[in-house]
């Protein structure tokens, strides 16, 4: 997603709530809630990419190590 492409998703987000003949206070709170809402869901899908990282990162240990076992 470039540059523009961000501009544009947001400007048609206020574009969006500007339009609505609701009161202020009431745009702000949905907004609120969105917002809460996609900061669960931001925080979800970071804690996803943190547990597959840290999953091959272990796996990249665990085939660099490989243990020499001596025969008696």
């Amino acid at each position: 997603m470039g540059n523009l492409e961000i501009r544009e998703f947001s400007q048609a987000i206020i574009n969006f709530v500007n339009g609505s003949p609701l009161p202020v206070e009431v745009k702000r709170l949905a907004l609120s809630d969105i917002m809460h809402q996609l900061d669960s869901a931001a925080n979800t899908a970071i804690h996803g990419e943190i547990v597959e990282r840290d999953r091959k990162e272990k796996g990249a240990q665990d085939n660099g190590t490989e243990q020499v076992v001596q025969q008696d």
